[in-house]
């Protein structure tokens, strides 16, 4: 089924993989791994201290397929679709700009800054060379930084890695280097510290 027009209500989202809150816009990210979907949802009648409020609402405003491959691994190249293809496993947030990673071997970066006319768009992608397992953001000052970890190249029993960028203001990303979890084989989760200077994985 066709995402076009957006947003689709009709496309769904039977397999919500991961999803993130954008506390400053009230939104609710919804990254789907079998429809490849990702969903954008403006939440309403979040509770404050001061009672009564109406009922949290949620409402769909954007919804992009995303794709399994792009020709030539650039975001212009001709977009390949999938089903069941694991696209959106995780996703994060830095400012209007979401990061999903799946076992696509991709990190995709869209722009929801339109959301609300339903005009969110990929605006970067990745070969990160193995199936990724989570993604996180940190912004310290003017440092915007963005870590994908995957599988080894190997496979899971292969020594994991964390892939280290830089996320520019349109959010382009600049791949600085790649570490190795020296004892784990397969980094399931990530985390920046506050001062963007340690991660844990």
């Amino acid at each position: 089924l066709s995402p076009e027009p957006r947003p689709n209500t009709k496309l769904g989202q039977v397999d919500p993989e991961m999803m993130s809150f954008d506390a400053e816009r009230h939104l609710l990210i919804v990254s789907g791994a079998v429809t490849g979907t990702l969903g954008i949802y403006q939440v309403t009648g979040l509770p404050m201290c001061k009672p009564p409020k109406p009922p949290v609402a949620l409402k769909l405003t954007d919804n992009l397929k995303l794709p399994a491959s792009y020709a030539g691994d650039v975001v212009t190249g001709a977009r390949t679709y999938e089903y069941d293809a694991n696209v959106g496993e995780k996703n994060a947030i830095m400012d209007t700009f979401v990061f999903v990673v799946g076992e696509t071997s991709l990190v995709q970066v869209i722009d929801t800054r339109y959301h609300y006319a339903a005009e969110s768009a990929i605006v970067d992608v990745f070969n990160i060379g193995a199936p990724g397992t989570d993604v996180s953001t940190c912004v310290a000052g003017p440092e915007r930084l963005l870590a994908v970890s995957t599988v080894g190249l190997g496979g899971k029993q292969d020594v994991g890695r964390v892939l280290l960028f830089t996320v520019d203001t349109d959010g382009k990303l600049t791949h600085k280097r790649t570490l190795l979890t020296a004892d784990g084989r397969l980094p399931d989760q990530i985390k920046w510290t506050k001062d963007c200077r340690t991660l844990l994985a």
